[in-house]
């Protein structure tokens, strides 16, 4: 089992942070990359390594190489991922980086009609291009996500998600970073992609139903059509918004919309149901669900 330090970049992330947890808890080196040193001592375990730095400044990434032997990447969703991978990428090589993790997105591929996904496959494509040793995680959604949902539960039963009747085998983040943790430590990665889910695939009605059996109170799912317009986008914003990695600054999916930049949930309604491909054992979501009601 390798003991090499592993810088973590999006290290304040939902990702970042249950990785970061993991490797704690395997006793190995950490080194957080962080774009402000003091809101990140309030989020990330005492005693942390922590180096600043910004992908969108390469200069900065020099430090945050230094004496390391793996890093692991996930950026929060932003018209610049490309260009801020390759920097962190490069900055990598330079360093000598024996191995380099990247989470990635289910169904990465050019061809997307959503910009997230297109942006999951040019930058794996420039990890494969590198020439850097590399493992790419691919996970489907998480069941986290269903918590941005919760005030919107709570005051009407309601959520909404333009997702028609599509399927996910959603994951939870923290089954993701113990697999992240093993990749990182032990042999055998190199080269590899893998796609990662959780246990099951369900629709929104089912998550629906799981969740008003769990809180006991009705819950009800509602898609709007396809062609959804810019009020009913504001509607579902304000559980849909996006917390800027290392800062307070929030980011909506209006606004970022507004440059003509496709988000992910806009390939909604498909009738893809993305299919169980996890090899361990992992939490399913009412099993998620019920251990954060307690």
């Amino acid at each position: 089992m390798s003991n090499s330090k592993v810088l973590v970049a999006g290290a304040t992330g939902t990702n970042g942070r249950a990785l970061i947890d993991t490797l704690i808890a395997r006793d190995t080196p950490v080194r957080a990359l962080v774009r402000n040193i003091e809101s990140a001592r309030a989020t990330l375990p005492d005693g942390i390594e922590l180096v600043q730095g910004d992908l969108g400044a390469p200069d900065s990434l020099n430090a945050a190489f230094d004496g390391v032997d793996k890093a692991y990447v996930v950026t929060a969703v932003q018209p610049e991922t490309v260009a801020l991978l390759r920097n962190f990428f490069s900055a990598a090589q330079a360093a000598g980086v024996t191995h380099m993790v990247k989470l990635s997105g289910m169904g990465a591929s050019n061809a997307s009609p959503s910009e997230v996904i297109r942006q999951h496959a040019a930058t794996d494509e420039d990890l494969h291009a590198s020439g850097l040793p590399y493992t790419i995680l691919r996970p489907n959604s998480f069941h986290q996500n269903m918590l941005w949902q919760a005030g919107g539960i709570a005051s009407t039963g309601n959520f909404y998600l333009p997702l028609g009747d599509a399927a996910q085998s959603t994951i939870d983040v923290r089954d993701i970073a113990e697999i992240t943790s093993t990749i990182l430590t032990t042999d055998g990665h190199i080269g590899k992609t893998y796609d990662l889910t959780g246990p099951e695939s369900l629709t929104f009605h089912e998550v629906a139903r799981i969740i008003a059996e769990v809180r006991r109170a009705p819950v009800e799912y509602a898609s709007p059509k396809r062609s959804f317009n810019r009020d009913i986008l504001g509607q579902i914003q304000t559980v849909l918004s996006l917390r800027d990695a290392g800062t307070n600054e929030r980011r909506d999916l209006a606004a970022v919309r507004s440059d003509g930049w496709n988000v992910c949930y806009e390939i909604g309604n498909s009738e893809v149901a993305f299919s169980v491909e996890t090899t361990m054992e992992v939490r399913n979501f009412r099993t998620f669900l019920s251990a954060k009601k307690n």
